[in-house]
């Protein structure tokens, strides 16, 4: 499947099984956010916590 839209019926009452998948980016914890907000802080540092401490992910 290759959209976001639902699935019609042809799929789901279909027999067969079938996957979709979609790229998702992570959001910053907001904690995270104003922690780092205004500091001189690495960017590595910073990617960690952008990739590793995740509960939002958004998608377009």
């Amino acid at each position: 499947m290759n959209k976001l839209t639902p699935p019609g019926e042809e799929i789901t009452e279909s027999s067969g099984q079938y996957v979709q998948i979609n790229k998702v980016d992570p959001i910053m914890c907001a904690e995270d956010q104003r922690k780092f907000a205004d500091k001189p802080i690495s960017e590595q540092i910073i990617r960690y916590y952008r990739c590793n401490r995740v509960q939002k992910f958004k998608y377009s």
